[in-house]
């Protein structure tokens, strides 16, 4: 139960966060040395710091008020947890303060407050937004208009600014309709790659995605005289739009796709007319998980 709830402080935390399972340093330590910096009110302006433990090193993470990420900088630590917590709130104090100076045109913190600063020991801010790279499950509710299904999907993403790519698989649970004296039932299983934009506010995100999806098709009768099994190609032409909330590790969202297939798919019997014609259209709605690989 304890390390559920320190988990659950790292992921809601406002604007500063220690990795889950890192005591060493915490967050009410490195938050008291930034209230005695007087670096507070800059950091929140700015928007959140990570903090990172990858002995023997620190490692910190900067973003803005939209959650995308200004740079990474490490040093390296002793095991003494004060001294940790004051290195990674002098770090996070001059950091802030630069950045406000350089995009609000305002004085940073004193040279007092930032003495014993090591800016020779750390990486300096890349210039370039990195890729932000997420593995994403979900769970969803589908109907072609004929028949509801369920089904669940996996996908590993990768965002930088407003662009977003995607490679994206999922598979559906069974689909029965009659078919002559019997039944005919089909799933998909299918996967490809995604292309779309994302807009934000805050942590929370928006975006839409387009994605030709290769399906497997699986057809088998039931209840009839024969019953074979068949399956085919197929092509699923999908859009999605997906609403969710950017935390540090999971991200939670919603989303609802429609999604139509070619060629159209029928099943027949061999001793009678009847032709059962599927649906191409399906409207999906889920929820889902992404899990951050890289800020």
């Amino acid at each position: 139960m304890g390390s559920f709830a320190l988990g659950l402080v790292w992921l809601f935390a406002g604007y500063l966060t220690v990795e889950p399972g890192t005591a060493c340093p915490s967050v009410g330590a490195i938050d008291a040395e930034l209230e005695r910096l007087g670096a507070r009110a800059a950091l929140a302006q700015m928007g959140t710091a990570e903090v990172h433990v990858r002995e023997p090193v620190l490692q910190i993470v900067l973003r803005d008020q939209q959650g995308r990420s200004l740079g990474a900088r490490e040093v390296a630590v002793t095991a003494d947890c004060r001294s940790r917590a004051t290195l990674a709130a002098v770090m996070i104090a001059a950091w802030a303060g630069e950045w406000r100076e350089t995009r609000l045109g305002a004085p940073a913190l004193p040279s007092t407050a930032i003495a014993g600063a090591q800016p020779e020991s750390a990486a300096p801010a890349s210039p370039v937004e990195p890729w932000a790279v997420a593995l994403g499950v979900d769970a969803f509710g589908l109907h072609d208009g004929d028949q509801a299904a369920g089904g669940a999907g996996a996908s590993l993403e990768a965002a930088r600014g407003h662009l977003l790519l995607a490679a994206m698989f999922e598979a559906t649970t069974e689909r029965e309709r009659a078919l002559g004296p019997g039944v005919a039932g089909y799933r998909s299983l299918g996967g490809g790659l995604g292309l779309g934009g994302r807009a934000r506010w805050n942590r929370l995100f928006l975006d839409g995605m387009f994605a030709p999806l290769l399906s497997r098709r699986y057809l088998q009768g039931k209840n009839l005289q024969a019953n074979y099994h068949v399956s085919s190609w197929a092509v699923s032409l999908t859009a999605r739009a997906r609403l969710g909330w950017s935390g540090p590790l999971l991200t939670p969202y919603l989303f609802a796709d429609i999604s139509r297939d070619t060629p159209r798919q029928e099943a027949t019997l061999d001793d009678r007319a009847d032709v059962l014609r599927l649906s191409p259209t399906n409207v999906a709605l889920g929820l889902g998980l992404l899990f951050h690989l890289r800020p």
